[in-house]
């Protein structure tokens, strides 16, 4: 899970697995104890959730 960006306490790391659990390429998020997962093709949250702020 190579991890794409750190900023302001955000971590964004990337997956491409074809055969995994969301079968897209697909980012995690984190941010403190909150967790997201982002689809990239469309850009869309597939579970989780972040603050607005």
């Amino acid at each position: 899970m190579p991890e794409v960006s750190r900023f302001y306490g955000i971590i964004v790391r990337i997956f491409t697995e074809t055969q995994g659990r969301h079968h897209l390429p697909h980012v995690h998020v984190y941010y403190q104890a909150d967790r997201a997962i982002y689809s990239l093709d469309p850009i869309e949250l597939l579970t989780g959730s972040l603050p607005k702020r």
